[in-house]
């Protein structure tokens, strides 16, 4: 009986879980990561556009989502476009409380510059 009453729980606690967390379906949300290697992905209209990092994600998206983990096969049903994002851009923005931060910028006009080449449309 105490058997039967334990196995009963495990059942009931893992379907309320499922209910909890869904099981990695797109839905509505425009920042996905695959579930199996954490790949970003940013999902335009029906294109999924594979992403560098999560600040990309953010700045294509205009919104601070985080991004939902979401199985391969469901990734696998979209078309997929080109690789979208910032190059050393940081994975993550962490929020500075303090006033005394500043912006810098870095250039060096002279010498021989590494670019990054942008091909647009």
């Amino acid at each position: 009986i105490v058997g039967a009453l334990l196995l009963v729980t495990g059942v009931v606690g893992c379907f309320l879980f499922s209910l909890i967390r869904p099981s990695g379906s797109a839905g509505d949300d425009a920042v996905l990561a695959d579930r199996e290697t954490a790949a970003l992905y940013v999902k335009l209209g029906e294109q999924l556009h594979p992403v560098l990092n999560l600040t990309s994600a953010r700045l294509i998206t205009g919104r601070p989502d985080n991004p939902a983990m979401v199985k391969s096969s469901e990734l696998d049903q979209f078309a997929r476009g080109n690789m979208l994002g910032i190059p050393g851009a940081p994975e993550r923005m962490v929020a500075n409380t303090t006033r005394d931060a500043y912006w810098t910028v870095c250039d060096t006009p002279t010498g021989s510059a590494a670019g990054v080449t942008v091909i647009a449309g």
